[in-house]
């Protein structure tokens, strides 16, 4: 089985839309957790959103807060997943159908990036459009065009028609991204000293040298509800660098532990 996490902070919709998509899945042997990283409870709008063969979980992240916690939401998730392999996925994310099947069949030693294309955040998709979310594309991965340091490699091999190849660290970013789930609970997960981005590429660093390898594959294809961007302060490359410095690989204070009954 696979554990499929989503952080969610007053989503609505969106998230809505994200659950129609883990309906489509071709694989059904994955559970799904959504931490609720202190927004608004109200848990109506996705009870009826999964199919009853697949479980799914609500969690909460204690205290309420409105500093943004990605990094500890999944965690939580964690500690909980039963899944031998753990997808995050972003709440505003629709996976095409196969995704979860493919992240499902990677070796336990490696980790997985998948892709991602843009479709317009200005309105509601209804289930029908779900199913077709293609139609609605209006931009691509900017990793595509991204011929710089450390991401020119993969840009190159994308351009030469390459769609799965080893990756750098920091071409991990966590809207699709698959781990070990022992392994990133023994090193104790997303290091939660992060705000905005960075952690998920910390984390990848931490799974890499403990072994794993990094793999992208861009026909894993997560549709994303777009938003205005967030400004990255660049203090993220800041924390990857204090983390690299320091000693061992376990971040948090210690090992995540497996928590089997909610």
């Amino acid at each position: 089985m696979i554990s499929v996490i989503i952080p969610t902070y007053d989503a609505g919709p969106k998230l809505s839309a994200c659950l129609y998509g883990l309906r489509q899945q071709t694989c059904r042997d994955f559970e799904v957790i959504i931490v609720n990283d202190g927004g608004r409870r109200d848990e109506y709008w996705f009870k009826w959103s999964m199919p009853d063969d697949v479980q799914l979980r609500l969690l909460y992240l204690e205290p309420p807060s409105e500093a943004f916690r990605a990094g500890a939401a999944r965690n939580l998730g964690l500690k909980y997943a039963r899944g031998d392999r753990t997808l995050f996925v972003d709440q505003d994310c629709i996976l095409a159908p196969d995704v979860v099947a493919e992240h499902w069949d990677m070796p336990l030693d490696h980790v997985l990036q998948g892709s991602r294309r843009h479709v317009p955040g200005t309105r509601d998709y209804s289930p029908i459009e779900i199913a077709n979310i293609q139609q609605f594309v209006c931009g691509e991965d900017r990793r595509r065009f991204m011929f710089f340091p450390p991401y020119k490699d993969a840009a190159e091999r994308l351009a030469r028609g390459e769609y799965r190849f080893p990756i750098h660290y920091r071409f991990c970013w966590s809207f699709q991204l698959s781990v070990p789930t022992q392994l990133t609970r023994d090193l104790g997960g997303f290091w939660e000293e992060f705000g905005y981005g960075g952690e998920d590429q910390e984390l990848c660093w931490r799974l890499q040298q403990a072994g794993c390898t990094l793999l992208a594959d861009f026909n894993l294809v997560a549709y994303h509800i777009d938003h205005p961007r967030r400004a990255l302060t660049g203090k993220h490359f800041e924390l990857i660098k204090l983390s690299q410095q320091q000693p061992g690989l376990i971040r948090n204070g210690g090992k995540l532990p497996f928590l089997r009954d909610l």
